[in-house]
């Protein structure tokens, strides 16, 4: 027998934002938000090393408007990325036209048929979760924090917007992969099956790293092969453990990295060790300063390097300038890198080849500049409406 329920966001921390005017549905359900996180910078040679964005559940928004940069929803309203100050329901009202309901039923594999394959059929235990949210979202935010759902049903239905989302399901004992669903599509199935524990120790030193991330990286082939895309990530905590559930045919890569060291690869899940070490690697240093040559303090820098990996992995450095100008970027590996100025209205940008670790000196940071980019058709030379250009970070 098949059961379907219209399923309300599990609600850890919720926030009820009245707004006038509103829709009396929006205005007065809970919004859960999970925040960007403001960490304080660690010292590496006297040196301010900036830590990674993180986010954290906040119940304590007042009305409803992000403090920070923040992800918002509530039992009618999809997850949605809020500016500083921005209000959850006014939002959520303005996007209404974009959402619509996204049905996901749950699968299990029951007894073999007659050539000895399992068959695919509806389970209903006593409890499955499904986590479900747009794809960028696992990308920004640690998995342990994205919206979920909880039902004792074979299928349920979510609110969702036009963007791409992933989804996966948990049952007890049972999981299923990572799965994308494409705006134009209305419903997913998620196959769970036996259900695997991944679980790293991360060290540095010898010493429990943490703040760590182990992501899970999406690796084409044949046409689709390129750089892999990740898909979502688990953070290590004060005792350099970090865990996701996996299905037993996940097929994800998996990468361990931290922003102040080196990063590790395993083409499967399974290749992946109970601890991974990561060094130091080399280090990228100089002093920002001005067109006049004074020291400019509080620049944001990004690092990019490669893994080194036979798979084309990209990974993220970052540094901030002290009181003196003065900064250090650490864990970068041999080969092509490139460093940046991560937000601000001073601007910077140099490739390099790296050999070892390197000094650049003064660097002078410039006036922001703005380029426009027309993307065409290569044969008709008609310009591409809804084309997006992304940097080689990613953004």
């Amino acid at each position: 027998m098949r059961f379907s329920a219209f399923v309300p966001w599990l609600v850890v921390g919720a926030v009820a934002v009245p707004v006038a005017g509103q829709d009396e549905a929006v205005a007065n359900t809970p919004f859960q938000f999970v925040c960007v996180k403001e960490s304080e910078p660690v010292f590496l040679n006297g040196i301010a090393v900036p830590a990674d964005e993180t986010w954290e559940r906040r119940d304590d928004v007042p009305a409803g408007r992000a403090p920070a940069d923040c992800w918002a929803w509530s039992e009618s309203c999809p997850p949605l990325l809020l500016a500083p100050g921005q209000n959850a329901a006014a939002a959520c009202r303005s996007a209404a036209a974009s959402s619509k309901p996204l049905t996901v039923r749950m699968l299990a594999p029951e007894a073999p048929d007659s050539n000895g394959d399992p068959v695919d059929g509806t389970v209903a235990p006593a409890e499955v979760s499904v986590t479900a949210a747009p794809a960028a979202m696992w990308r920004q935010v640690a998995r342990h924090l994205l919206p979920t759902a909880t039902v004792a049903s074979g299928s349920l239905s979510l609110p969702r917007n036009d963007e791409t989302w992933r989804l996966q399901a948990l049952a007890e004992g049972r999981a299923s992969t990572w799965q994308d669903v494409a705006p134009e599509e209305a419903s997913a199935e998620l196959v769970l099956r036996r259900a695997v524990d991944l679980t790293v120790h991360v060290t540095a030193d010898g010493a429990p790293l943490a703040g760590a991330r182990m992501n899970l990286l999406r690796v084409g082939s044949g046409m689709a092969a390129g750089r892999p895309e990740p898909l979502g990530f688990g953070l290590s905590d004060a005792d350099g453990k970090v865990s996701l559930t996996v299905s037993e045919r996940e097929r994800s890569a998996v990468l361990v990295s931290h922003v102040a060291r080196t990063a590790t690869v395993f083409e499967r899940f399974v290749e992946a060790p109970s601890v991974v070490e990561l060094g130091p690697g080399f280090a990228v240093t100089g002093r920002t300063v001005d067109l006049e040559g004074q020291p400019v303090a509080g620049v944001r820098l990004l690092g990019l390097s490669w893994v080194e990996h036979e798979l084309p992995v990209m990974r993220r450095h970052l540094g901030l300038s002290g009181p003196d100008g003065r900064f250090l970027l650490t864990g970068f590996t041999k080969g092509a890198a490139s460093l940046r100025t991560d937000g601000g209205e001073l601007e910077y940008s140099e490739r390099f080849d790296l050999e070892d670790s390197l000094d650049l000196g003064s660097i002078v940071l410039g006036a922001a500049e703005t380029y426009w980019i027309q993307v065409v058709d290569a044969s008709r030379g008609t310009p591409i409406p809804g084309a997006r250009a992304s940097s080689e970070a990613g953004e």
